[in-house]
């Protein structure tokens, strides 16, 4: 309870200047400092823990999964017609599946779709939207991660090629802004 109440107040009281004026943060940790980060680590590591034991429970099982902070991955084989996320539990019905073939939904929207149902959760210190990104995301069906590009591949190899981020052109900052 100590550390919830100190993590807060720094959360909370956090001030930074921007020009010549000072501002009060109001939202989110306060970027530069090093217990932000501290912060971040632990709350994805429980976040994290408390996820794959959903997994587990629903019989979803990870091929392979990293995570570097708040970036994760997760490669896993799709998830089947008929099956939702429903109610806190993976479930499945006739009906959904004739759905889901009625629809011509595919199989990595239908499995991202339930990998979302199953990261909605509420941390004790708010609630932690996730974003999620999948290899139809981009034009080359790739995606990146750090600086590597993953994709799997027509026989389900999973291919990798490092990855540069495309660059703004280069620009003087003036001395006297915010950076």
């Amino acid at each position: 309870n100590v550390v919830y109440i100190g993590v807060m107040t720094m959360f909370n009281t956090h001030l930074y200047t921007f020009g010549d004026k000072v501002f009060l943060q109001k939202v989110g940790g306060p970027i530069g400092l090093r217990a932000t980060c501290a912060v971040a680590r632990v709350t994805m590591l429980a976040w994290e823990v408390a996820w794959l034991a959903r997994l587990k429970l629903n019989a979803i099982r990870l091929e392979l999964g990293a995570r570097y902070m708040d970036e994760l991955r997760a490669l896993l084989y799709r998830i089947r017609r008929g099956w939702r996320w429903f109610e806190e539990e993976l479930c499945w019905c006739k009906e959904w599946e004739q759905e889901d073939e009625e629809a011509g939904q595919g199989d990595l929207e239908r499995t991202i779709s339930i990998l979302k149902g199953t990261m909605t959760e509420v941390s004790s210190f708010g609630y932690l939207r996730m974003t999620m990104e999948s290899a139809l995301d981009f034009a080359d069906q790739r995606l990146p991660t750090l600086d590597t590009s993953i994709w799997v591949d027509e026989q389900n190899r999973v291919l990798y090629t490092y990855f540069v981020k495309p660059m703004a052109a280069n620009q003087v900052v003036h001395k006297d802004t915010a950076l």
